[in-house]
């Protein structure tokens, strides 16, 4: 039997994966066109929030222990520009992804005493993963929206999206309970 530290931070690992496997499934679906396409004025393109993720996820994760999450060379407002062919987003993407498995590979039982910070405010290890993994699956949400708006007519992209987002019968159970 598996150590409960080892088996967190597995499940932890392999839902972040989960989210990456989801993203990068969906970006492959686009073309190039159509992964820097903006939808609309309010709205980013599948490959400015690639690079976006990417840059966050390089700024979290980068001395995580030691440092709050935004970091001095980071420029999040150049995340936002366009510019970059689509392996350089792929790449930014990448890298990000590298930095978030190093970090979790790195973990150690003795890292449950050690507080973490975000945006000023410190949290025990399990409580900063479990933010940091939600703080993705928003970004995630609005990146499959996108895929379905590029990929099918309105009327089904609106009922897909929603149908997506209506919780299942078994939650609507537990809500009730």
């Amino acid at each position: 039997m598996r150590e409960p530290f080892s088996a967190f931070i597995e499940a932890i690992s392999e839902e972040f994966a989960s989210l990456r496997m989801l993203a990068e499934r969906a970006a492959a679906q686009v073309s190039d066109e159509q992964f820097f396409a903006n939808l609309d004025t309010e709205a980013n393109s599948v490959g400015t929030l690639m690079q976006h993720i990417g840059g966050n996820l390089r700024s979290r994760w980068q001395d995580f222990r030691t440092t709050d999450g935004e970091k001095p060379d980071r420029y999040r407002d150049r995340e936002f520009e366009a510019g970059l062919s689509r392996a350089d987003v792929e790449a930014k993407w990448r890298q990000g992804w590298a930095m978030l498995h190093d970090g979790l590979a790195s973990l150690t039982p003795a890292d449950l005493d050690t507080p973490i910070v975000i945006r000023g405010q410190a949290a025990s290890l399990p409580r900063s993963l479990r933010l940091r993994q939600n703080s993705f699956a928003r970004p995630l949400r609005v990146w499959w929206k996108k895929v379905l708006i590029c990929k099918l007519p309105t009327e089904k992209v609106l009922s897909a999206f929603l149908d997506f987002l209506r919780p299942t019968r078994n939650t609507r159970k537990k809500q009730r309970a």
